[in-house]
């Protein structure tokens, strides 16, 4: 049934396609129908486990009736165990009102989740893999990836600097409760991430891959478990070109039946810096998120426990493009450090830091190929710390 829901997605971006002409003839305005998107081909060697190869492709289809409406989607596949697996990964509708407000309803990428709102097509992420916690590819979740509702955003001008805005009501996120789950775990081993998803997860986002562990949240559903909403926002300030800060909050209400109380709310921080910086006789990219999770303790087991989590990363690319040698204006090298750390009296509390060095080489402005190696610790409850290598390869094009 999973399966017959996602390719519904796809035959209606796809009938889209089909109406375009017979629209013209309906509706006056201007009619533009765009078919882009992204692919990569991917690797992953881990210490001490077979290495794997596979592949992902992202259509994503662009609609615009006229200067006011349009209509956007991507469509994912990938490969997924003995099987393809497709997806919705967003279908949003749009209607400009203004200069300074845009309003949007469907499946809408978060706008607190920036890497994923800007950031995670293969080709735009600098990396082979996604940072820990802000998918639901690796490990938990702690900030959607997708909302289901509706959203306004702007922007507006304070003397020399640019702020901009976005609000949204979508539903909200569910909280897991199954004792004796011994399924959902963080696996010790790395998650495939850089595939496209985990063989198992310790919390599931409608849409991705994984079972639930007790106490952690399933974001971006399609339908909501209470009549509580998820309400949220975010700010940013570009004071100057090239530097953007931002501050994101949602809370909702994640619980049902006597635990309908139960409230999460969720905080986060960016950054981004973008600059051609002549002393260094190159390009510097620096980006980074940090994200809070706090969900209310309930007052019986298994959610009696202060259920706070936090996680994010920040990464630095650098690419010398006044370098002599186009050979050497098309390297760039990045570095990241992502972290996710877990309440310790949790179902899943094994805090994880992983430590990655890349090289990518660009054939062209959207082609890339990236190689990486990639450490990983694991703090368990007991205390101790495991670490594992691996090494991790793509190649990556937007189109």
């Amino acid at each position: 049934m999973r399966h017959r829901a996602w390719i519904g997605g796809v035959v209606l971006a796809l009938a889209l396609s089909a109406l375009v002409g017979t629209g013209r003839a309906q509706t006056a305005g201007r009619h533009e129908f765009v078919v882009a998107g992204f692919a990569s081909a991917s690797a992953v060697n881990p210490a001490d486990e077979p290495s794997s190869f596979g592949a992902t492709f992202n259509p994503i289809f662009l609609w615009r009736i006229d200067e006011r409406l349009f209509f956007e989607s991507e469509v994912e596949f990938e490969l997924e165990a003995d099987a393809t697996e497709v997806g919705l990964e967003y279908a949003q509708i749009w209607y400009t009102a203004a200069d300074w407000l845009s309003l949007g309803a469907g499946r809408l990428l978060n706008p607190n989740n920036v890497f994923m709102e800007r950031l995670h097509p293969s080709w735009i992420n600098r990396l082979p893999d996604m940072p820990m916690g802000l998918t639901g590819h690796a490990a938990v979740a702690l900030i959607a990836s997708t909302q289901v509702g509706v959203q306004a955003r702007g922007a507006f001008d304070v003397g020399s600097a640019q702020v901009t805005w976005s609000a949204f009501v979508a539903n909200g996120p569910s909280i897991h409760i199954d004792e004796g789950d011994s399924t959902a775990v963080v696996p010790d081993r790395f998650a495939r991430d850089a595939l496209g998803g985990p063989a198992r997860t310790a919390s599931a986002e409608e849409g991705h891959h994984g079972a639930g562990a007790t106490g952690t949240l399933s974001w971006g559903g399609a339908e909501d478990n209470n009549g509580d909403k998820a309400v949220g926002g975010r700010l940013a300030v570009l004071p100057v070109a090239g530097l953007e800060l931002g501050y994101g909050v949602e809370t909702a209400k994640v619980g049902s039946g006597d635990l309908a109380d139960l409230r999460e709310v969720t905080q986060s921080v960016d950054l981004a810096l973008s600059r051609d910086v002549r002393p260094l006789g190159g390009h510097l990219d620096v980006r980074g998120q940090w994200v809070w999770l706090s969900i209310d303790a309930a007052d019986v087991p298994p959610l009696d426990y202060a259920n706070d989590s936090n996680g994010g990363y920040v990464q630095l690319a650098y690419r010398p493009t006044h370098a002599p040698s186009q050979a050497l204006r098309n390297l760039e090298i990045v570095g990241r450090y992502d972290r996710i750390d877990l309440p310790d009296s949790a179902e899943v509390n094994e805090d994880q830091w992983r430590v990655t060095g890349g090289l990518d080489y660009w054939l062209s402005s959207s082609t890339v190929l990236k190689a990486a190696f990639e450490r990983q610790t694991t703090r368990h409850a007991d205390g101790d710390e495991v670490s594992e290598n691996r090494w991790l390869a793509q190649f990556a094009m937007g189109f």
